[in-house]
């Protein structure tokens, strides 16, 4: 019932740990003892047994442990049975019993003293429980095997843990072939008397008050004569393994220490003292442990190592065929790091209480690589980001860029902009930013890890400034298209808005305020357009200066459109003098065509529409595109009646031509003085045309009626020129008459 069902899976039968040529061969034994233990836990007890050849070591063993050592059949004779040292596993959970070779054997004479002291020691070390098979007749008796195998083990006992109660081992007395001739407990004064005897005769400093219990837990019993009482042999033998067993484990380990390392490094630690024992070379446990610490150490590191190493290479290939990263890779990759410290953490926390230095160096060992290797994947990351990250980003602005063309003279913005460039941004820069993200870096050494990450932070800063200035030129520029196609439009607008109505009302007019008006109706449109604008800045989050910018721009297109229209219309200022002039001059204000009563009206008609002609040129020779240019046109003059007139002149003085911005000059004085002569020159024609017609009609009408009605001559003749003298001034009138 104590036999654990982990031992279903070890090995059949005792196997050799040490031959008897005294040659280590328990390697492979042991593992596979140990591996079917794995589950169980790490610490293992280990039960030895010492004690004369043929005193009846194995086959005690093999009733208690029920396990299949070699025992000595009586038939064939006393002889070695045991040869060096068997293992097997006991019927508990995580132990071994080492059956060993017996001491005093004619076999190996007084060659054999010296591997009889060896196997004591290599005991001794290895197990925590030593049981000294002895025969009741040999108790008391100094010469007896048991009191050299004794003294045996107290010497090396001193030698390997000093006067230390720290590290205590049980010895565990079975009186073997009891007669009942003495009493159990007066045998174990005996026996104790016997240890006190050889613990007088070991000679240590540092003894001085201690006894064998300070140092060894002391455990007897007693066994019938295996031949004459057999049956109750068995039955001892059962009550042993009860009392060995109780609760599943053997209770004779209770309060002994544990063997010096953990399950997994026995074989190693097993081999290293047994070659050091059998090289005579001077044991030290302390080394021993270390160096077991440091073989399994190796092999911890290297297999959190590889682990890491391959999970890393995973990652890598992710990388590499997905062409982009992300947040959760990230939070994948550093979580690595501390799971391949903890792996080897965890295998090596068994060793951690005699090898504390090692693990701790090999820990930063690990961390540095780890570190590295981390270091090794984020720069793969940021070569894919500014590779192929970097054209996935810009084939989006080319998308957008491409539909900004499609807007060109449109009003229209990409109405979601603002969104769609930035998950462009961020599926360009995140990446970085979780490439920068600290990460505990595992160094010893902290001044080298401080520079480590100051490198790697100085790169990711400069990759950093690099891709957002990408960014920050993309975004600036597509900014730009967006504003540069609304500006477009706006011109567009401004030009349709203005053209039109500027030259089929405010220049056709062509009277004084009519700058005024232009200057309302150009600043209306450029206003309105100037809001819209705004708007469309504010869509795309455009930086408040580009949007002053564009609408500066609106304020000069405005001017320019404004002095393009002005401008074609004064290339005909001649004609429009003229027209100016003739209109004014052959009709009155209501649009009807003039008559003359007198020559001084005549005259002040064709001032007057002179003045008209003058206006016209005087308005379009410079572009009132501000208020200030009001005044250049005309000056005032004050009449007798002491009111202020409007004289215009053309051309203008030259002191005003001198005065202003010669952009706004539309004609030039001299273009001014020659149209000004060939003004005058036509003014004068219309005034001679217009006196020859209008002086002889009134005698066309006299004659028309005279030949009309001849007799009624006299009458109508009369009528005429009394009509004549009292309407018509005309001297070339009066002189007809006259005729």
């Amino acid at each position: 019932e104590a036999v654990d069902e982990s031992l279903k899976a070890l090995p059949k039968g005792p196997c050799h740990v040490i031959d008897s040529s005294g040659t280590y061969v328990g390697e492979s034994c042991i593992t596979k003892l140990i591996n079917g233990f794995a589950e169980d836990g790490d610490d293992v007890h280990i039960l030895a047994i010492l004690g004369a050849q043929s005193t009846g070591k194995s086959t005690l063993l093999n009733a208690v442990f029920e396990t299949s050592f070699e025992a000595l059949n009586a038939e064939s004779g006393r002889r070695q049975c045991t040869q060096g040292v068997f293992v097997t596993a006991a019927g508990g959970p995580r132990q071994l019993v080492f059956d060993c070779e017996g001491v005093d054997s004619k076999e190996r004479g007084d060659k054999g003293v010296n591997f009889e002291r060896q196997i004591s020691l290599f005991s001794l070390v290895v197990a925590n429980v030593l049981v000294v098979n002895i025969w009741e007749s040999d108790i008391g008796r100094r010469g007896s095997p048991h009191f050299s195998l004794l003294r045996t083990v107290f010497d090396v006992n001193f030698k390997l843990f000093g006067t230390s109660s720290a590290v205590k081992r049980t010895l565990f007395f079975i009186v073997r072939d009891f007669t009942g001739s003495t009493g159990g407990p007066t045998l174990e004064q005996q026996i104790k008397s016997d240890l006190c005897d050889i613990w007088k005769d070991v000679s240590i400093n540092g003894l001085e008050g201690k006894t064998v219990e300070d140092l060894f837990n002391l455990e007897f019993f007693i066994m019938p004569h295996f031949i004459f009482e057999k049956d109750r042999w068995m039955q001892k033998a059962a009550d042993l393994r009860s009392f060995l067993f109780s609760n599943g484990e053997m209770s004779a380990f209770r309060g002994s220490s544990t063997v010096q390392v953990p399950a997994a490094g026995l074989s190693t630690f097993v081999e290293r003292v047994w070659k050091k024992i059998e090289k005579d070379e001077a044991l030290n446990l302390p080394v021993e442990r270390e160096y077991v610490a440091r073989h399994f150490s190796l092999q911890a590191s290297k297999t959190s190592g590889t682990w890491f190493s391959d999970q890393i290479d995973t990652l890598m290939v992710s990388v590499e065929a997905d062409r982009s990263v992300s947040k959760p890779f990230f939070d994948q990759a550093l979580a690595l790091l501390d799971r391949g410290l903890d792996m080897y953490k965890s295998e090596m926390a068994k060793y951690k209480a005699f090898a504390p230095d090692i693990i701790k160096t090999e820990m930063q060992n690990l961390a540095v690589s780890f570190s590295n290797r981390l270091l090794q994947l984020f720069s793969r990351c940021l070569q894919v980001i500014e590779t192929d990250q970097r054209h996935v980003f810009e084939g989006r602005v080319a998308a957008m860029r491409s539909e900004i063309k499609e807007m060109e003279g449109k009003v229209e913005v990409i109405n979601d902009f603002q969104s769609r460039f930035e998950d462009a941004r961020k599926e360009y820069c995140e990446p970085v930013l979780f490439c920068s993200i600290e990460f505990d870096w595992k160094a010893g050494d902290e001044a080298e890890s401080q520079k480590v990450m100051d490198e790697r932070k100085r790169k990711l800063e400069e990759v950093h400034s690099r891709i957002e200035g990408e960014v920050s030129r993309a975004r600036q520029d597509l900014i730009s298209l967006q504003l540069s196609a609304v500006l477009n439009w706006a011109k567009w607008k401004l030009q349709n808005e203005l053209d039109a109505p500027m030259r089929a009302h405010i220049f056709a007019d062509e009277q004084k305020g009519m700058w005024e008006l232009a200057r309302n109706a150009l600043s209306r449109v450029e206003n309105d357009l100037i809001e819209e604008i705004k708007e469309k800045g504010d869509a795309i989050d455009a930086d408040e200066s580009a949007v002053n910018e564009a609408c500066g721009q609106i304020r000069e297109v405005g001017e320019s459109v404004l002095l393009l229209i002005v401008g074609s219309i004064s290339k005909g200022l001649s004609e429009r003098m003229q027209n100016a002039f003739t209109a004014a001059f052959k009709r009155d204000k209501s649009g009807k065509p003039r008559r003359w009563k007198s020559e001084h009206e005549l005259d002040n008609a064709y001032e007057a529409a002179k003045q008209r002609g003058l206006q016209v040129g005087a308005l379009f020779s410079i572009a009132g595109v501000t208020s200030d240019l009001d005044k250049v046109y005309f000056e005032e003059k004050w009449n007798d009646s002491g009111a202020a007139e409007e004289i215009y002149s053309f051309p203008l003085r030259s002191e005003i031509y001198q005065q202003v911005d010669s952009k706004y000059i539309l004609v030039t004085e001299e273009q001014a003085t020659s149209m000004r002569a060939a003004f005058d020159a036509f003014a004068d024609v219309v005034y001679s045309d217009t006196q020859e017609v209008s002086c002889p009609r009134n005698l066309n009408f006299i004659y028309l009626i005279h030949t009309i009605d001849p007799k009624a001559n006299h009458l109508l003749f009369l009528n005429c020129f009394s009509l004549s003298l009292s309407e018509d001034t005309c001297p070339a009138t009066r002189a007809g008459i006259r005729t």
